[in-house]
């Protein structure tokens, strides 16, 4: 019997053999640190940049996405390695443990050993709040009925999923960056890779089991916002919202799970910005080399919500 959605007793890694590791195992009672590394130098402003010109993260709010922010976010990850990363796991395995697992008695996502191109696609999609059937997943077999795609019919921004040993079982998934029919290979963006990176590849038809393709067509957010010109110029402002102190709401929650996942803050994600919540993100902030002024605007956004 095949293991529910969200099971990784399959080993789900690409070509180099081993890297499922130790596969999943029962979840400690404590649960993991969620920290990755902080954004080095003038890393932190590039990627609020970044975010400022994506303003499509699903919580934060903002216009809707496409293929192609799908391809520059999955892009930005590339050169990842769960060796380099120092905590236990993937960054993308403990925030499926935190935004979608979150059974302290199922598996432990976030553990040494789990393959995780399932969690870094669903991550990718979660990022820019787009839609896709199947999806958040951590096993790939769990995606396959699914799929509605053939190689040939893959494009830009669709999800391609390969079985390697032609047994009929999904074994791996990446994000679609181009379709070369002639030649019938598709090039790709992949988690789990081999060396346990996040890859470009290029791969076969013959791999390619089926494809899915996400709702980017699925109803916007809010639109992007343009305030009051101040010096006679209008300017467009994407709708990351500004949070200050003594704020309530969806969006403290998201500022407030963000920093449990990235600076282990071990917030009670309640909504409410109080001084706990400003203690942590001044100390985020000043890891990053950005204004620790306590207000969560578009650069301090980039740095929680993209990759370090």
């Amino acid at each position: 019997m095949s293991p529910p959605d969200g099971a990784t007793a399959r080993r789900t890694s690409d070509d180099a053999p081993g890297l499922g590791g130790r596969g999943p195992r029962r979840r400690a009672r404590r649960r993991h640190a969620r920290l990755v590394r902080p954004p080095a130098g003038g890393a932190a402003p590039r990627r609020a940049r970044a975010a400022a010109r994506h303003g499509r993260l699903r919580q934060g709010g903002g216009v809707m996405a496409t293929a192609q922010d799908l391809i520059e976010l999955a892009r930005g990850e590339v050169g990842y390695s769960r060796w380099d990363d120092p905590l236990p796991g993937t960054k993308y395995g403990r925030w499926y443990e935190e935004q979608v697992d979150k059974d302290p008695d199922n598996y432990d996502f976030g553990a040494s050993g789990v393959a995780y191109c399932a969690m870094f696609v669903s991550w990718c999609l979660w990022m820019l709040g787009v839609e896709c059937a199947g999806m958040p997943s951590a096993y790939c077999p769990a995606i396959h009925n699914h799929q509605h795609l053939s190689a040939g019919e893959l494009e830009p921004g669709d999800l391609a999923l390969f079985d390697w040993g032609d047994d009929g079982t999904d074994d791996h998934v990446g994000i679609v960056v181009s379709n070369d029919r002639e030649a019938r290979v598709i090039r790709t963006i992949e988690g789990n890779t081999s060396g346990g990176r996040v890859a470009e590849r290029t791969r076969a038809y013959s791999t390619v089991c089926g494809g899915i393709r996400p709702r980017y067509d699925a109803a916007p957010a809010a639109k992007p916002q343009a305030p009051a010109p101040s010096d006679g110029k209008e300017e467009t402002v994407y709708a990351f919202p500004l949070i200050k102190r003594g704020a309530e709401g969806d969006a403290v929650r998201l500022m407030q799970a963000a920093l449990n996942v990235r600076a282990a803050a071990k917030l009670s994600v309640d909504g409410d910005y109080g001084d706990k919540t400003g203690k942590a993100l001044v100390a985020w902030q000043r890891r990053c080399g950005v204004e620790a002024d306590g207000d969560c605007g578009p650069v301090t956004w980039g740095t929680l919500m993209l990759a370090s």
